[in-house]
């Protein structure tokens, strides 16, 4: 994905970060517009990593690595931080997929208006030791053989 900067040649992203909302502010925010998310299919031991959401939306259920972009950073610098949060991995090669919507009847902040999200997917290869976060659970490495098994 291409990644522009307006208004003049080059813009100081670093003063596009801000700190995080606080909790009401956010869920007011999450609860009238679309968030924009990146999650990787991640190439790692001979397999693809995956792990279930503690939280809404889609708690319980097994999803790739990832989540909300950081505000001014770029994508796959967004991506490779989020995913050495999550899981411990260093991210080394970033193959764009795709973009996808996902529409959530449930959300995070208890809003009842679900979630809207846009996303960025990607492949990368993952190095290190995968060590979770407490967002996700369970993580399973699903091989072609695991893949056929069900």
């Amino acid at each position: 994905m291409k990644e522009y900067a307006f208004e003049t040649s080059k813009v100081d992203t670093s003063r596009l970060r801000s700190d995080p909302l606080f909790v009401s502010d956010y869920s007011s925010a999450h609860g009238g517009t679309v968030i924009v998310t990146h999650d990787a299919f991640i190439g790692y031991n001979g397999g693809i990593v995956l792990a279930r959401r503690r939280d809404n939306p889609c708690k319980g259920q097994l999803f790739p690595i990832g989540g909300r972009v950081k505000r001014g950073v770029g994508l796959e610098h967004s991506l490779r931080l989020k995913a050495f949060e999550e899981c411990g991995l260093d991210l080394r090669s970033f193959d764009y997929l795709d973009v996808v919507r996902l529409y959530c009847e449930t959300d995070p902040c208890g809003h009842n208006k679900g979630t809207d999200i846009v996303n960025f997917v990607y492949f990368s290869r993952g190095e290190g030791d995968l060590k979770l976060d407490d967002s996700i659970e369970y993580p399973i490495i699903v091989t072609p053989l695991k893949y056929k098994e069900g």
